[in-house]
């Protein structure tokens, strides 16, 4: 099995602009973990997300699972 990529939490609206051209705030990522639209954990008291997820926001069809 692929062992998923993850990153920082405050790593997010970095990727999320160099993939939309538009960047989210902090409290936006933060909603996005707290709502499951996209995956995260808690590591040593740092939240870090699953970078499959974080591109999979933007590219999955309506209507579709997360």
């Amino acid at each position: 099995m692929a062992e998923q990529v993850m990153i920082s939490l405050s790593d997010v609206p970095t990727h999320v602009e160099k993939q939309t051209g538009w960047k989210p705030s902090m409290s936006t990522v933060r909603d996005w973990a707290n709502q499951g639209k996209i995956r995260s954990r808690k590591i040593g008291g740092r939240i870090f997300v699953e970078l499959d997820s974080v591109f999979g926001l933007f590219t999955r069809k309506e209507g579709q699972e997360r």
